[in-house]
């Protein structure tokens, strides 16, 4: 990856910039999500297509995950994601479930669904009620593919698109059901 880009996305991190800018590729999702995730500390949503196992193994989403997870639990926070391919990741689920157990709390909680209009989806990512990448609406790849590109809009601290996505997705929560599923 383009260290120019990497070094960007550190200061901003660092500063907490409201400053919104660019995710061009794959390799700039993979390493913005890492890092916003590994800072998070009360809570994070995702929504996504499918959760695609061969993205998220590139990033090593698994410890980055169980460590944010041990931060949140300890300030009695969630990490909640809603897939949008209508089909159950098993990767993901059994990630959950080792992490809960792990804990011994539900601190992931996860719930599959099925968008009949999934393409005309954004899918994003909130850590903390502040950050946040939202991309453009884009194909939700079949099974592990991932999308050829990804383009997104980032911002380190931009508290009022975060409420607005963390509503929508508090909304798509509600309507697949008050019963929570945890893997």
């Amino acid at each position: 990856m383009d260290q120019k880009y990497q070094d960007m996305v550190d200061k901003r991190l660092a500063e907490n910039s409201s400053e919104v800018f660019g995710n061009f590729s794959r390799e700039h999702a993979g390493y913005i999500i890492a890092q916003f995730i590994a800072k998070a500390q009360n809570s994070i949503e995702i929504l996504s297509g499918n959760f695609a196992d061969s993205f998220y193994t590139g990033i090593s989403i698994a410890p980055l995950l169980e460590q944010a997870a041990t931060r949140i639990h300890k300030n009695d926070g969630k990490i909640r994601i809603i897939t949008i391919n209508g089909t159950r990741s098993k990767s993901l689920t059994k990630l959950a479930d080792r992490i809960n157990q792990k804990l011994n709390a539900a601190v992931i909680e996860y719930k599959p669904a099925k968008c009949t209009n999934a393409e005309n989806v954004n899918h994003y990512l909130v850590v903390d009620s502040m950050r946040y990448r939202l991309e453009e609406p884009h194909t939700v790849p079949v099974g592990d593919e991932i999308p050829e590109y990804v383009k997104a809009e980032v911002c380190c601290n931009g508290v009022q698109k975060a409420a607005k996505l963390i509503h929508e997705f508090d909304t798509a929560w509600e309507i697949l059901g008050t019963e929570q599923s945890n893997g």
